[in-house]
């Protein structure tokens, strides 16, 4: 598996960085997660093909990681033509919600002139779905009062496991969803607890120790914590004894894991563009 970080910042495009989304390419397939309004830019700087997308899966409905779907969409159908469906998959009330962001922007596309069906997929708060090359588990994050966020566990069947906290405050259930992962993609907006909603440096430092992947990827980004990334792990490596080997992340940056003997281990590369 491949995991291509488009974007890496908070809301507000934080250090100049993109909104935090991934690229997941698979031995079967492409997917997204989350499509902030500047995941079709990012891909643009990235190289890589919109058109390979098979689907996107959401961890939530906040604008930095749903508005960029309506370029998406109205890039696959005039610039790349597509015919075969998108799937886009994501808590309780994604049609609604995907559907009423795209008609704000684009509504006579939207609602006739798209050459291609899209495939809605409503993931439970807490289960199992098969996404076409893609197996999803989901819990429910603490973000906001809609109550609809969640957090991801995605793996390519018989290969490589990753987890995504998407925003949350920090819950249980992050750990669950991390542990025997080849990788935690795991937001950290703060540098001091007390952001509703949202987990800090304050709050991970003294949990590293608790995260069972192999490593941990940390990403939607404030410009502080970013400005103060290296000496935060450094100070983290001296107190927290074997702590996952982290990194924190930039927008362009390559991780990939060869399947299955690599699943356990951490990245193998990661090469900032």
């Amino acid at each position: 598996m491949r995991l291509v970080v488009i974007g890496s910042a908070d809301a507000y495009n934080a250090a100049g960085r993109g909104h935090s989304c991934y690229w997941l390419e698979t031995r079967a397939g492409v997917w997204m997660v989350d499509f902030g309004a500047t995941a079709l830019q990012g891909l643009r700087r990235c190289g890589l093909d919109p058109g390979r997308l098979e689907g996107v899966v959401l961890t939530h409905f906040h604008g930095d990681h749903i508005g960029g779907l309506p370029y998406l969409l109205i890039d696959l159908a005039f610039n790349h033509d597509r015919r075969h469906p998108l799937s886009i998959a994501g808590p309780a009330g994604t049609r609604c919600r995907v559907e009423a962001v795209c008609r704000a922007a684009y509504g006579e596309v939207i609602d006739t002139r798209l050459p291609f069906v899209l495939d809605f997929i409503e993931l439970p708060p807490r289960g199992r779905e098969r996404l076409a090359s893609l197996n999803v588990e989901t819990w429910p994050a603490e973000h906001g009062s809609e109550g609809h966020a969640l957090l991801l566990r995605v793996e390519e069947p018989g290969g490589v496991a990753l987890a995504f906290t998407g925003d949350t405050a920090m819950v249980e259930a992050i750990f669950e969803a991390a542990r025997g992962a080849a990788c935690l993609v795991a937001e950290c907006t703060e540098l001091r607890a007390g952001t509703p909603g949202h987990c800090s440096w304050e709050e991970w430092r003294g949990s590293l120790s608790r995260v069972e992947s192999a490593s941990v990827v940390f990403t939607h980004l404030s410009a502080e914590v970013r400005a103060k990334g290296p000496r935060l792990l450094d100070e983290a490596l001296g107190a927290a004894g074997c702590p996952p080997k982290a990194v924190f992340a930039d927008d362009g940056a390559v991780f990939a894991w060869d399947p299955p003997a690599d699943a356990g281990r951490p990245p193998a590369d990661q090469r900032p563009k």
